[in-house]
């Protein structure tokens, strides 16, 4: 870490931003690495490529792991939805 860089020591929710380079490495070994976060309860992976996010969601503060696919997530922990699409509202995708 470099000074003046800003972290959360005990996280309730990651969402991370999947680049070309690393989609691979954040679906394998950074889902490992998250699961072992007590705190953390919700992981979310978002494509940079397409409309697509990725969910994986702690039951019950144990060490079992939910994944889904949504269009509405539902973030029953915080009493907070979000639909898919507003993460999307002002990104323009390549025709390919």
């Amino acid at each position: 870490m470099k000074p003046g860089d800003l972290y959360i020591q005990h996280p309730s929710i990651i969402f991370e931003v999947l680049a070309d380079l690393t989609a691979l490495d954040n679906k394998e070994v950074r889902l490992k690495y998250c699961k072992k976060i007590e705190s953390l309860q919700y992981y979310v992976l978002v494509s940079q490529k397409e409309i697509m996010v990725e969910v994986y969601n702690r039951i019950y503060n144990t060490q079992i792991w939910k994944y889904q696919p949504f269009e509405i997530i539902v973030f029953d922990k915080f009493s907070f939805t979000l639909p898919i699409i507003t993460m999307y509202d002002t990104v323009s995708f390549e025709v390919v």
